[in-house]
């Protein structure tokens, strides 16, 4: 009877699966291989942060003269810049307190009772419950209306955005503010921005982003309403993020 060959090792197995590589240069065993490393996908920037983008540098809107932050400014800061879709300026916030009688605005030393635009009730706007943006009065160059930036008694503005820091909010244009003057938002809007909405000492001195978009496709009704503001606001948002 011829002597049994011995059995092979498991440890004998792969030095001779790594010999044979080793001599003719083929690629080990399947099981020896290993799995392609995966790529991490690139996040998707988000809206704000494409606005935000979109804002870092201002093409001047043709025709229009800088603005002041305050009447009694020396000097006129504030250039009005465009986009596809819309105008926008970087300045301070002031804080608009005018409209409906509220307990927190009416302590405004400037108060006026009415705004630029009325609810769908006929109301003038509580402006310590509805987050909006201010635009100034045609001058220096600027005329809203030849934009198509309304606001009105019949319970419509025009949809805008805010920016500042982290936070973004949607806000409707609802009152105008003086003619060659800009940087003004409502009480509800500087404490949705974490901003002091205090009407005589809140705000902050600059670094506030005020989109509002141009056309007639642009309203929100009722403008008192956060719902309409955001609906509005985000379709026209997302086709400036992809039109510029």
């Amino acid at each position: 009877m011829l002597p049994r060959r011995p059995r092979s090792s498991p440890t004998r197995a792969l030095l001779l699966a790594t010999a044979a590589f080793a001599c003719d240069g083929s690629p080990p065993a399947a099981a020896l291989q290993r799995p392609p490393a995966r790529s991490e996908p690139t996040p998707t920037p988000s809206l704000a942060d494409q606005l935000r983008a979109l804002t870092r540098e201002c093409d001047p809107l043709p025709g229009a003269a800088r603005f002041k932050t305050d009447a009694s400014a020396e000097r006129a800061t504030v250039q009005l810049c465009q986009l596809e879709g819309a105008i926008w300026w970087r300045a301070d916030a002031d804080i608009d307190c005018d409209g409906a009688a509220d307990p927190r605005c009416t302590v405004d030393r400037s108060y006026r009772a009415e705004t630029s635009a009325k609810t769908s009730r006929g109301e003038f706007i509580n402006s310590a419950q509805v987050p909006y943006l201010v635009v100034p009065m045609a001058g220096n160059g600027f005329r809203p209306k030849a934009h198509g930036i309304k606001a009105g008694w019949s319970g419509y503005g025009s949809a805008g955005v805010i920016l500042y820091g982290d936070e973004m909010i949607f806000a409707p244009y609802a009152d105008a503010g003086p003619a060659g003057v800009i940087g003004e938002l409502s009480y509800a809007a500087a404490e949705a921005l974490g901003i002091n909405p205090d009407p005589n000492r809140g705000g902050v001195a600059s670094g506030v982003t005020y989109i509002v978009f141009t056309g007639e496709d642009n309203r929100v009704e009722p403008v008192e309403s956060a719902a309409a503001a955001a609906a509005v606001g985000r379709r026209r948002a997302e086709a400036l993020a992809r039109e510029n």
